[in-house]
């Protein structure tokens, strides 16, 4: 089983944001250009999962409510104190609420 905490995710997602805030502060053109792709790619990679884990969420809220108040409320919970953190997955949330109706 992967041992997930908030200081091992808070360190990788440390990591990404400052290679990407030094990036474009890198004086060789060619290093700087290809630090920059890079960073682009990770920032769209954390998004993209992001928007995978509201996205999980919000499955799993349609499928708790057949199961149990327990999962419901687990999911809401997690859903909340997801949301209120990122703008990003409010926004995912926001959109994927617009699709359903």
């Amino acid at each position: 089983m992967c041992i997930v905490s908030e200081d091992r995710a808070q360190s990788a997602l440390r990591a990404v944001a400052q290679f990407a805030n030094v990036a474009g502060q890198v004086q060789h053109e060619e290093l700087r250009t290809a630090s920059l792709q890079v960073a682009h790619e990770a920032l769209a990679q954390c998004e993209a999962h992001g928007q995978r884990c509201v996205q999980f969420l919000l499955e799993a809220l349609q499928k708790s409510t057949k199961a149990s108040a327990s999962a419901a409320e687990d999911v809401i919970w997690m859903v909340y104190k997801v949301a209120r953190r990122s703008d990003t997955a409010k926004a995912h949330s926001a959109r994927a609420r617009l699709c359903a109706l």
